[in-house]
């Protein structure tokens, strides 16, 4: 019963001093709901389960050892002008460990590039120039001409663009300077399916390398041109990570989206 009543009067306690908090110094009353808040995370519901993908995938080999980490991404409601006459409405997944876009989630196909793009502070001009050596090296006067640009002017983005070592300039044409490079003119990442979400108490979540703000100020300086963020939130994907035993006793270990039920390269 003194357990009891212990327990009662510092519960009481802490409602009376949250209360007289947010009554007499009203900064701490956001301050609380961050620390309620922090106690849970918002995930992408998952549309595979892990036996599901140990059925399709691991029929004859049963796992060392399963796990699910939550991986973090920004998801950006936006808007743009697709054409003159035409606005569209749509979302952007981008991952917050390697600052790449998502293109759709049933392949889970991503960009390459914009990870160096937003560490160079790369902004619209220099993604022009970058989206139009996407195909292959070009020279000046053939960037001109796509970009219907003035010979000073470009001379200027050129030189910003080789600067931060996003192209070279190589036996008399510029390239992009990064392997298999993959860029995107459309802010959207195509959705297979609606995403639902749900809160889960706190997990074995990775770390952000990039900050949602950073990514919305990113998004921003890349896809300028009648381009509007409407609302961000950070959300995690569960990742499936499965252990096996390989052929000569070491362990190796696969990852797999429960969004899209495939194995991804992480």
């Amino acid at each position: 019963m003194i357990r009891l009543l212990s327990s009662f009067l510092t519960l009481a306690l802490l409602c009376g001093g949250a209360y007289w908090l947010k009554e007499h110094y009203p900064p701490a009353e956001k301050l609380l709901s961050k620390i309620l808040a922090s106690s849970q995370i918002q995930i992408i519901e998952p549309r595979f389960s892990l036996e599901q993908i140990l059925e399709k995938n691991h029929k004859k080999n049963s796992p060392l050892s399963t796990e699910v980490r939550y991986y973090p991404y920004g998801l950006l409601e936006i808007k743009y002008s697709r054409t003159s006459r035409k606005t569209e409405e749509s979302f952007m997944l981008w991952s917050l460990s390697n600052a790449e876009l998502v293109l759709n989630t049933k392949t889970w196909q991503t960009t390459h590039g914009f990870q160096d793009c937003l560490l160079s502070k790369s902004d619209n001009f220099d993604m022009k120039i970058l989206r139009a050596l996407s195909a292959g090296p070009l020279s000046r006067q053939k960037i001109a001409t796509e970009l219907n640009l003035e010979n000073e002017e470009l001379g200027l983005l050129l030189q910003s663009c080789c600067a931060k070592k996003l192209i070279l300039y190589k036996e008399h044409d510029y390239r992009v300077h990064f392997e298999n490079p993959y860029f995107t003119a459309r802010p959207v990442t195509k959705l297979a399916s609606p995403l639902t979400y749900k809160q889960i108490k706190s997990a074995q979540t990775i770390a952000n390398n990039y900050s949602l703000e950073a990514i919305e100020a990113f998004a921003w300086a890349i896809f300028k041109d009648d381009f509007f963020i409407r609302s961000s939130q950070q959300v995690y994907l569960p990742i499936y990570c499965l252990t096996f035993q390989g052929d000569e006793g070491s362990a190796t270990t696969s990852y797999w989206n429960s969004l899209n039920g495939r194995e991804i390269k992480l």
